[in-house]
């Protein structure tokens, strides 16, 4: 049931400027009615999960009443989530009883999903539900979206038909990736190239002759940026914990970032080329996802202040630190040349960035695979201090200290000075080393 309501609604969203000093929230004078709401406890798993979204927006029709609001309310805690349906009087309007609207609303719930089963009906104050008004009471912002899904928004269950025949979307990701470097010119080419490719989609090619292609092409990016951004937000997360899960605030950081996107989206959906408009546009959404995503690392550490490319990599290095410490430390503490210690470094992490598509990013492939190594590398928190013992059973010495998820590593004054060379290079565009031959290397790892 919540994936219906969130997959109607987020089709019918309107992008629009509020004036915060416009607006103030407080109750009209003498209406102290609170929601009343019913827990539900049970609901039969669906045959096809598709008719149910499509059924969402007869059923919150048949749910409106002139003097009740209804209400809708998920709140998690810990490993339990409770999702509750009711409403709220809304004194001096209402006709009917308050016990008559919820129990119309409850028939019509139960009339298009089977099994519904509701508990009993409890106040939303702190005698009902204490744990949930005080966290409305304490909450530091509040997220609003008005309106009724419409019956129209049909975009997401095409698209699910679409995929149940066989056929593939065209996915928006390099669309989506190319906004990462700020690069406006060949994230209008994604954007071109993908439009084609969905047009080339047979079933795609027939909606868009006779229906609202910008809405079908809307939800498949929406979707798409969605989980793109919580996937880079979650993994950032992981420079500080060893799992990958959203914060509250990265939730409301997601939003924002899809919020931005979506306005740009309305613009260029309209352009055949770009113009100071989309650019303009452009220009505003990638502001704010470097301002939200790639602005500063959750914490500092050696080396982060001399950065190429501050925190962009982030995302893309942290899910590999704990897969990579025991075969990039010994090339680390070696007293390889730099040469070696670099042609090293290459292959071993070549299978990963083979799968992390960002890293082939055109003539930028070699010095975004460099700063994808320097940012790596400084995951291992390297500092001079003794030298430690070499482990039984081990090729190379390794004593480390862990942190969160990284890793504090001992450095004989020897070694340091190999590692101060590597991290230096690394900070160094390929085009303007003095060793070319290293270049080549780097050169080579966008395409290996």
């Amino acid at each position: 049931m919540p994936g219906g309501i969130s997959g109607r609604c987020s089709h019918q969203l309107s992008f629009i400027k509020i004036n915060h000093a416009n607006w103030v929230i407080d109750p009209r004078e003498g209406d102290t009615a609170h929601p009343l709401l019913r827990e539900i406890t049970g609901l039969s798993r669906p045959q096809n999960p598709e008719l149910w979204a499509k059924a969402m927006p007869y059923v919150l029709t048949a749910c409106h009443d002139p003097g009740h609001a209804l209400i809708g309310l998920l709140h998690g805690s810990q490993n339990r989530h409770r999702l509750y349906l009711g409403g709220r009087r809304l004194i001096g309007r209402a006709a009917q009883s308050t016990e008559d609207y919820l129990h119309a609303q409850e028939g019509a719930l139960k009339a298009y999903y089977s099994g519904l089963e509701m508990g009993d009906l409890v106040s939303l104050d702190f005698h009902g539900l204490p744990q949930i008004s005080a966290f409305i009471k304490s909450a530091p912002s509040m997220a609003v979206v008005t309106g009724i899904p419409s019956g129209r928004g049909e975009y997401y269950s095409y698209l699910k038909e679409i995929e149940a025949q066989g056929q593939t979307i065209p996915e928006p990701k390099l669309f989506l990736e190319s906004m990462v470097f700020e690069d406006i010119a060949a994230t209008w080419e994604a954007w071109t190239k993908w439009n084609r490719q969905l047009l080339e989609n047979s079933l795609i090619g027939r909606y868009a002759k006779s229906r609202d292609m910008f809405g079908l092409a809307y939800c498949i990016i929406s979707q798409a940026a969605y989980e793109w951004i919580g996937e880079m937000l979650a993994a950032r997360n992981q420079t500080v914990s060893t799992e990958a899960r959203l914060l509250p605030q990265n939730r409301l950081q997601r939003e924002k970032i899809v919020h931005a996107l979506g306005g740009m989206l309305s613009i260029w959906i309209k352009k055949t080329e770009i113009d100071e408009e989309s650019r303009a546009v452009f220009n505003k959404t990638y502001e704010q996802l470097s301002s939200l995503v790639f602005s500063k690392p959750p914490y500092e550490l050696p080396g982060c202040s001399q950065c190429p490319d501050t925190c962009r990599m982030l995302p893309f290095v942290a899910p590999y630190v704990t897969t990579l410490i025991n075969k990039v430390t010994p090339v680390l503490l070696s007293k390889q040349p730099l040469q070696m210690r670099l042609s090293n470094l290459d292959h071993i992490t070549a299978i990963i960035r083979k799968n992390i598509s960002i890293l082939d990013y055109g003539k930028s492939g070699a010095i975004i695979n460099q700063n994808w190594l320097y940012c790596l590398i400084t995951r291992f928190k390297l500092k001079e201090g003794t030298k430690g013992q070499r482990h039984r059973g081990t090729k190379a010495e390794t004593p480390h200290e862990k942190n969160g998820n990284s890793y504090t590593f001992k450095l004989s004054p020897q070694t340091a000075v190999h590692y101060d060379d590597l991290m230096y290079f690394l900070r160094q565009p390929p085009k303007e080393t003095e060793h070319k031959e290293l270049s080549d290397i780097f050169g080579g790892l966008s395409k290996s």
